[in-house]
């Protein structure tokens, strides 16, 4: 499975192992879990790859539903193989994509939940990117990881922009712990 991931000053595309998204029964895959996966390099290293970076002068342009850049088209087809599923993050994307391109596309749940990861990860991901997000590109946010902190923390309210990277890598800490305390009682 690919992943489009749009960046700032372009987009990404990734492969996945997609078990990690829509496996169910184990305590570290799934909808619920990706968040965990997506805290640091090293957890992502397991199911996230870079495969293609394109930068863009004008992204906010490159998929709309009249068209896609031709470079973007060009690079999107170059990674997904015939019959292969691409994950992407805006209804609009998908729209697009399997309109014009005849790809399918997956915009759910754990798109979403991948997404936030991606982003909090951007720059160790994908190296190539220097630009940053601004706060109107910040627009994903992990609901599964506010719900963790909410469940296990329920004296504070805590709300999505209140969450950074390290508040996200103590509660990846917490949720692993708790599972291998299950593990091991």
């Amino acid at each position: 499975m690919r992943v489009l991931f749009e960046t700032p000053s372009g987009f990404a595309i990734f492969g996945i192992d997609s078990g990690y998204l829509y496996d169910v029964g184990s305590d570290y895959t799934g909808t619920e879990t990706i968040w965990v996966h997506c805290v640091d390099k090293e957890s992502a290293d397991f199911f996230v790859w870079l495969r293609a970076f394109l930068k863009l002068d004008n992204r906010s342009a490159a998929i709309t539903a009249a068209g896609i850049d031709n470079s973007l088209v060009d690079l999107i087809e170059e990674m997904c193989n015939r019959g292969q599923k691409l994950i992407v993050g805006e209804p609009a994307y998908k729209e697009a994509i399997e309109n014009l391109m005849g790809i399918t596309c997956i915009c759910d749940a754990a798109a979403e939940e991948l997404m936030w990861g991606l982003q909090n990860l951007l720059h160790e991901l994908v190296p190539e990117e220097k630009s940053e997000f601004g706060e109107q590109d910040r627009m994903y946010h992990s609901e599964k990881l506010l719900a963790y902190l909410r469940h296990n923390v329920p004296e504070f309210d805590i709300k999505p922009e209140m969450i950074d990277g390290r508040i996200a890598l103590l509660a990846s800490f917490m949720r692993r712990c708790d599972v291998a305390s299950k593990e091991y009682a």
